[in-house]
């Protein structure tokens, strides 16, 4: 899952920033934010088409057969993580226009995301007070609530979809707002 949002945000955004070309972009029609999420929906689209004949091959070879139902709360789950996860990098990079460089914020969020999600560790290995509270968190919903969909079939499916929607819009409103400040706060070297 991890594989499909690949595409580095705070990296580029940062780029235009340095080079100036973020000039460029704020005088097309189209709002900014909205151009570097459909360019990585784009990616992230691709990466699917690339990756899921991988992941079926492995299923069969593996001998791994969920039920229908747990594929479905699976792509349904992992596609609101996808959008999750695009839409906290993109806030992420959104920083960029104050902080000048994209070193920082990528560890910071590769950090939290490689913990917070299950990526490296499921959360039921976590203490459970800490496992209760990041099962909550935008993370969860990222990797590890997609795998147990499609591991266990959980019934608190429901729920998770309900969170990651609420997350959803918590970040589209960050970033309405945050990119309402920072484009005031445009400082350009190159160009």
């Amino acid at each position: 899952l991890s594989s499909i949002s690949s595409y580095p945000n705070i990296h580029f955004v940062s780029k235009d920033m340095k080079s100036g070309n973020i000039i460029n972009y704020l005088e097309k029609p189209m709002y900014y934010p909205y151009q570097v999420i459909y360019k990585n929906m784009g990616i992230c689209i691709s990466n699917v088409l690339i990756l899921s004949p991988v992941f079926i091959v492995y299923m069969l070879i593996s001998g791994i057969s969920p039920a229908g139902g747990n594929v479905l709360r699976f792509v349904i789950l992992s596609l609101l993580g996808v959008i999750t996860y695009v839409l906290f990098d993109v806030l992420l990079g959104l920083f960029t226009f104050w902080t000048e460089n994209s070193w920082g914020l990528t560890l910071l969020k590769n950090t939290v995301f490689m913990f917070f999600s299950g990526r490296m560790l499921p959360l039921n290995f976590f203490p459970e007070q800490l496992s209760k509270i990041l099962r909550f968190s935008p993370f969860s919903g990222m990797i590890y609530e997609p795998i147990m969909a499609l591991i266990n079939g959980t019934g608190e499916n429901g729920y998770f979809i309900i969170i990651q929607l609420i997350w959803i819009f918590v970040f589209y409103a960050l970033i309405r707002f945050v990119f309402s400040r920072c484009r005031n706060n445009i400082t350009i070297y190159g160009g």
